[in-house]
């Protein structure tokens, strides 16, 4: 399976992923406090009255233990869960926001084009190693001139490395006037035209 472009900007993925990095450290520095509390607090609790609550000191050890293990369970079961949600966020992560594209045809069209459906068709690796998306819309619009308006903003964006009409016609429903139906195709390389 084809890889999908990505066109988040590369300054915003490095920040995403120093933003994962600190919480990791902050999850480990935590811990580590944590960790490191409770064993001074065993010590010093050792270290009071040696001698006459050797017993206490003993049984609040073991319950310190205890706490201790079941905070490290506590802690590991934390830990999975982050990882899980790491993982999953490195694999949102690496999809394409599809909604940047979507949402720029869109607003091209937004005053006189009325998209019925929108198709993205799998990557095709092209010679060099580039990857060719194509990228079809069937949608309506009053007029002809109003098409040729849409296809060229659309050129225009710089988006799109080519954008061809494959179909028109003009269709007409009862109670509405008279529409030019289109299906566009567009094609794009991985990382804009």
């Amino acid at each position: 399976m084809a890889p999908y472009p990505n066109l988040l900007p590369k300054s915003l993925l490095a920040e995403r992923a120093r933003r994962r990095r600190i919480r990791q450290w902050l999850a480990v520095a935590v811990l580590e406090s944590a960790l490191l509390t409770v064993a001074c607090l065993a010590l010093r609790i050792e270290s009071f009255d040696a001698v006459s609550g050797m017993d206490s000191t003993i049984r609040s050890t073991a319950d310190q233990i205890d706490l201790m293990s079941t905070a490290v369970a506590a802690s590991r079961g934390e830990l999975a869960d982050l990882e899980r949600r790491m993982a999953i966020t490195s694999e949102v992560d690496r999809q394409p926001d599809w909604s940047i594209v979507l949402a720029m045809v869109a607003r091209k069209g937004a005053d006189v084009v009325r998209l019925e459906s929108c198709q993205l068709l799998p990557g095709i690796v092209k010679p060099g190693g580039e990857i060719e998306y194509r990228f079809t819309v069937l949608a309506r619009c009053p007029t002809q001139s109003d098409l040729t308006r849409f296809v060229q903003e659309l050129e225009a964006t710089g988006v799109f490395s080519r954008t061809k009409v494959v179909e028109t016609r003009t269709v007409s429903e009862p109670g509405e006037p008279a529409a030019v139906r289109f299906t566009l195709e567009s094609s794009f390389v991985e990382g804009g035209a």
